[in-house]
């Protein structure tokens, strides 16, 4: 291979998460599902996917689940929050700056761009990151709130070890030449 083509190979290859592709994830006519939302996250995950467009409608498809979520219940935030934890859970960070939401990480190396957040003099910087999804079943397992749905929530004994999650590393600040 010719040596200028290498770079434009190995972007290639393995195209930083900027680049690789996000996907639209319909709920459609309340057919929302715990354990399927789970699935559904782990496998775009597995399949490359860094990101997703959630929606919420309706064309009349057939219900396919135990019970109807409908839009905006307390079911379905418990589903949404789900999301969001299992999201975190597959390696994720949310990065704020200034209260600027500047994206969210899961793969490495793990670098937000936070340019256009910045300001001049002192600047807040918030991680937020999450623990991982089986010590919160470990968690629900030892004090049952009834938040984890049932089958769910039994998959770990109380004696459980917890797992070491969260932020595993320093934070580095880099400035970058404009």
């Amino acid at each position: 291979m010719h040596p200028e083509l290498e770079a434009v190979w190995a972007g290639f290859a393995d195209p930083p998460d900027e680049a690789r592709p996000r996907a639209w994830w319909h709920w459609m006519d309340g057919n929302v599902d715990p354990e399927g939302v789970r699935l559904d996250l782990e496998w775009l995950h597995a399949a490359g996917v860094r990101g997703v467009q959630m929606f919420d409608g309706g064309m009349g498809t057939p219900l396919v689940v135990p019970e109807k979520v409908a839009f905006g219940s307390p079911q379905w935030q418990r589903a949404l929050r789900l999301a969001r934890e299992t999201a975190r859970d597959l390696g994720l960070a949310r990065v704020l700056v200034n209260g600027v939401d500047c994206g969210i990480v899961w793969t490495a190396p793990f670098e937000a761009d936070v340019t256009g957040a910045l300001r001049p003099g002192p600047n807040t910087v918030v991680v937020e990151v999450a623990n991982a999804w089986m010590n919160r079943l470990i968690a629900e397992a030892r004090n049952p709130t009834g938040e984890i749905f049932a089958p769910v929530a039994e998959v770990y004994e109380p004696h459980a070890e917890i797992r070491p999650a969260g932020l595993a590393g320093p934070v580095v600040l880099r400035a970058y030449p404009s």
